[in-house]
């Protein structure tokens, strides 16, 4: 059916446009979900095992370009975030329990150049 090649189509082009990906998996995520609608439309009608699977590969391409998008989007806001905070020459400092995953790492920072 070519619902789902409009379908997939619109979800690709309207991810594109509120998440505005840049050159990493995320663009080639949402450039893959524009193909697929793509050939869901030029592949038109077929028999309902065709269908059902063009249905179900479709849905699992652009859930994919979502979480990879929202994803992208976290990662750069939280970048934007702590290079505001370190902005100006101010010494950054890091939360103890997030960022650094041994506690012997952490310990051995703590005390460095004391």
């Amino acid at each position: 059916m070519m619902w789902i090649g409009i379908a997939l189509l619109a979800a690709a082009i309207a991810m594109g446009i509120w998440y505005r990906p840049g050159w990493g998996e995320g663009a080639k995520l949402c450039a893959l979900c524009a193909v697929m609608g793509v050939a869901g439309l030029a592949a038109g009608d077929g028999s309902a095992l065709f269908t059902v699977l063009e249905a179900l590969l479709s849905a699992v391409t652009a859930v994919c370009c979502l979480f990879r998008l929202h994803h992208e989007k976290l990662r750069r806001l939280r970048a934007e975030a702590r290079r505001a905070s370190c902005a100006g020459g101010a010494r950054c400092v890091r939360p103890a329990g997030k960022l650094l995953a041994f506690p012997a790492v952490r310990e051995e920072r703590k005390f460095r150049g004391a």
